[in-house]
């Protein structure tokens, strides 16, 4: 039986990034990272659209805005200083022109709280007019809106494999094709599939961590939601050449079908938000580009399915349907040490190097 101080289970960005800060907190650890996929980060962190928000959509005091604001800021650094492709476009979120006087009154009201939430984090902003806007992006039809210049998009899947080279040169150990199928407790270890002993665990698996979690008799119930991009082709490739996105309340349960662009020249439209039974289908029935242009069309109205290609679509981790639930990070075991990370959801991503080191402060604060 192989005997090591941690295992990490899942071999996604927030999975690799606790590998990796763990090597460096605990340098004399041996640290295993369990994959049941034959590579890692190919599913959310594999399936995403690469923004590193600064966590302007989440309450503040929350985790998911503390994490992304400080998680963004490691990741933008830490690409710069490996060479991960970095686009510098930032994020202008928008108020589409407005057909009532109802409607006008409610966006009035969503952009003062934009701004009040904007500025209790302390985070850089310019509010637009609509001339403002158009300036920005001259195809984008506004009333007004929101400008955050420090917000960036990665590339996910460089950030991610830079990430396990680190993890490696410090003798993290990857397995890959494994599935986590059983943990059972003996003594002051976990004991997975009959085969490895740990001292601790770091539940990272994304979409199946509420599976993971009920094998120690811990309950959580997580909702497979299916977030679909299409690419934008053709002529109108370039339409826009920052991030947009429709205004949202804070704490919407999502953010929002917007315009991504990519480091690579690339753009794309998405995601949508499709509950699923299935947490693996990644494509049938998928959402017709349709759907897509009549979310955008009120503030860029230039676009025809035409112009769209279905891409890729993700599934993500939601702990609620309804509303925008926070992330949960905590020790619920102490002898052995069992981390859960539930309901990791966007901005999962931007958020990984942080609740990396949040993993580890709790190893820290519940080594015996």
């Amino acid at each position: 039986m192989e005997k090591v101080d941690l295992a990490v289970i899942g071999g996604g960005a927030v999975g690799c990034a606790t590998a990796r800060q763990a090597s460096f907190d605990f340098p004399n650890w041996k640290i295993l990272v369990l994959e049941k996929n034959a590579c890692f980060g190919i599913e959310a962190s594999g399936r995403n659209s690469g923004v590193l928000h600064s966590g302007f959509h989440h309450p503040v005091g929350s985790l998911k805005e503390r994490l992304a604001n400080r998680g963004s800021k490691l990741a933008k650094s830490y690409a710069m200083d490996n060479q991960v492709l970095l686009l510098n476009c930032g994020m202008l979120v928008v108020i589409p022109k407005l057909g009532s006087l109802k409607e006008v009154t409610k966006y009035v009201r969503l952009l003062k709280d934009m701004f009040i939430n904007g500025k209790r984090q302390r985070l850089k902003f310019l509010v637009l007019t609509g001339v403002g806007v158009r300036k920005l992006e001259p195809e984008v039809e506004a009333v007004a809106g929101i400008f955050l210049p420090e917000v960036r998009v990665i590339n996910f899947s460089h950030f991610v494999r830079t990430l396990v080279t680190d993890a490696i040169r410090k003798q993290v150990d990857f397995i890959f094709k494994t599935e986590v199928k059983d943990i059972s407790v003996v003594g002051s270890n976990f004991v997975i599939n009959d085969s490895i002993q740990t001292r601790a665990i770091v539940n990272c698996s994304g979409i199946y961590a509420d599976i993971i979690a009920s094998m120690v008799g811990l309950q959580y119930h997580q909702y497979p939601v299916r977030g679909e991009y299409y690419e934008i082709v053709g002529p109108k490739r370039n339409i826009v050449s920052r991030l947009v996105n429709p205004a949202v309340p804070p704490g919407h349960s999502n953010k929002g079908i917007h315009f991504g662009p990519r480091p690579d020249g690339r753009l794309f439209l998405g995601p949508s938000f499709k509950p699923l039974r299935d947490r693996g289908d990644y494509e049938s029935d998928k959402t017709a580009p349709e759907v897509f242009l009549d979310s955008c069309k009120a503030f860029v109205p230039n676009l025809t399915v035409a112009d769209l290609r279905w891409a890729y679509s993700g599934i993500r981790a939601k702990l609620s349907i309804d509303h925008d639930s926070d992330f949960i990070i905590r020790a619920d075991l102490t002898n052995p040490i069992f981390i859960n990370n539930i309901g990791i959801d966007s901005p999962g991503l931007s958020a990984s190097m942080a609740i990396a080191e949040m993993n580890c402060e709790l190893l820290k604060q519940n080594i015996k």
